[in-house]
């Protein structure tokens, strides 16, 4: 039989290192790939890629992880 799904605890949660890893690969992409559109005949191409990359580090920082499962039922 297999465990009941339960809130996830905090040990759970994605390490900072990984958190920072991730951080630095995207500003590193984002930077890339704006820096080709800037230079390029669509520069406003660019700040759309700088945005999506601000919006991903903003809910990889800030917003908290998914917990998932069923809600418990509350008796009455």
């Amino acid at each position: 039989m297999t465990p009941p799904l339960s809130r996830p605890s905090r040990r759970c949660a994605i390490p900072t290192k990984i958190k920072i890893l991730l951080s630095v690969l995207v500003v590193m992409a984002a930077a890339a790939i704006a820096w080709t559109d800037f230079t390029g005949p669509r520069p406003d191409l660019g700040y759309i890629v700088v945005a999506i990359a601000a919006v991903m580090l903003l809910g990889l920082w800030i917003f908290p992880e998914a917990g998932g499962g069923k809600p418990t039922k509350r008796s009455r």
